[in-house]
């Protein structure tokens, strides 16, 4: 039974895949750095104390944002009741934070992405609180300079994720790029990748465990593929080079945040850095 389960879950990210080709991910351009997000300053949104069937909740939405140069943040914080049937017993919670951060490292800059979601409910009844998620999601990224141009030399992507009763797991992806500047130092002539680890991981009380890990390294003058591994489930891939939809998915997933909250810009997206199957002579 359990490793029907895995094949079930094996066969439902492949299912994912086919929705995540066809979101687009954010693209690192190697002629300028990234821009802070569209943020204003400022407070939007309430919240207020409600009395319902004798009982005192909170309700409502606030949004704290700050935009300050290389500085963007933006709280939310939602208030609500609930219950089952007829009765409110319920006190619902959820905070986002993101944060965009850009810092100088010399010459070069160091950006700083991250979501965190937290998401309670509380039992008036029992005095009981139930975590229904406590999420962090991450990308960091790396850019070196060369005059006023600038390329991306490293992209670091993480996220854990926690639920009551519900999936448990983390994700992590790393990649690494080799620059080539141009003669007189001030623009970059050439990129190549040069290595991508992925790895995921999740326990799920319905599907199970489930996990997968790749590792890739490319030859920095030819850009031929030196090494290339895929694991699922502890088992190496006989064609490792066929999973790339697994990759996709697995990537969607591991940096899916499930937030559609209009004031929260979304994380910059992670490079996919796929090898193609080596050439036959």
């Amino acid at each position: 039974m359990g490793n029907n389960l895995k094949r079930q879950r094996t066969l439902h990210l492949l299912a994912l895949a086919g929705v995540f080709l066809l979101r687009p991910f954010l693209a690192f351009a190697d002629e300028g750095l990234p821009n802070p997000p569209n943020v204003k300053s400022g407070v939007e949104g309430s919240i207020e104390k409600v009395t319902i069937q004798g009982r005192t909740f909170l309700s409502g939405r606030q949004v704290v944002s700050i935009s300050a140069g290389d500085y963007v943040s933006v709280d939310v914080e939602i208030f609500s009741p609930d219950g089952a049937g007829s009765r409110v017993n319920l006190q619902r919670y959820m905070k986002i934070e993101y944060r965009w951060i850009m810092l100088p490292d010399g010459q070069d800059r160091q950006l700083t992405e991250t979501i965190n979601v937290k998401s309670t409910f509380s039992n008036l009844d029992t005095g009981k609180i139930t975590t229904e998620r406590n999420d962090d999601y991450k990308v960091e990224t790396k850019w070196i300079s060369a005059g006023t141009a600038y390329a991306l030399e490293r992209c670091q992507a993480t996220s854990d994720w926690v639920s009551e009763g519900g999936p448990v797991g983390n994700f992590h992806k790393v990649v690494s790029y080799s620059n080539e500047a141009s003669v007189d130092g001030r623009s970059w002539i050439r990129q190549q990748v040069i290595s991508a680890d992925t790895t995921f991981v999740n326990t799920d009380p319905v599907w199970g465990g489930w996990s997968y890990s790749r590792s890739t390294e490319w030859n920095n003058n030819t850009g031929s593929v030196t090494k290339h591994t895929v694991s699922i489930n502890g088992v190496n891939q006989p064609n490792p080079f066929g999973a790339a939809m697994v990759e996709r998915a697995v990537v969607g997933r591991g940096m899916d945040t499930g937030i559609n909250d209009p004031s929260v810009p979304p994380l910059s997206g992670v490079p996919f850095a796929w090898p193609g199957p080596p050439r036959i002579a």
